[in-house]
């Protein structure tokens, strides 16, 4: 890792934790905001405050050969997921809920980076 992606990251880590955690109950509020009325606010600080759990989950992979960065968008973007999907009135908190589209995404970009052969799955693929 270079020393401008080393200050990029740390950067990016002290950005994160300026973000609170939330309870349970916040955690149902913004969801239900989102849900009903596509609140921005609501999702961006839904996002922002469970983005360690991104990191975390992200350095589980990093030692998969691929860029720690690519693995934090990716996971990322299953965070997005987890927003639009996520039934608050379940009873089971966000992170918990999440943490399974963050896995899912960042383990599909890990298979579709894994080889710089790409094989096809389907013959129409192969040809």
């Amino acid at each position: 890792m270079t020393a401008r992606n080393t200050d990029a990251l740390s950067l990016y880590y002290d950005a994160v934790k300026q973000n609170p955690l939330l309870t349970a109950q916040e955690e149902r509020d913004l969801s239900r905001r989102w849900l009903d009325h596509q609140d921005r606010a609501a999702a961006d600080r839904l996002v922002l405050s469970n983005m360690r759990a991104v990191i975390k989950i992200a350095g589980q992979y990093s030692n998969q050969h691929v860029s720690f960065s690519d693995l934090l968008q990716e996971g990322t973007l299953g965070l997005l997921r987890a927003i639009d999907r996520y039934d608050p009135d379940r009873g089971v908190r966000f992170l918990s809920y999440a943490a399974w589209w963050i896995r899912a995404y960042i383990r599909d970009h890990l298979l579709r980076t894994r080889s710089l052969v790409r094989l096809g799955t389907t013959q129409r693929q192969r040809t």
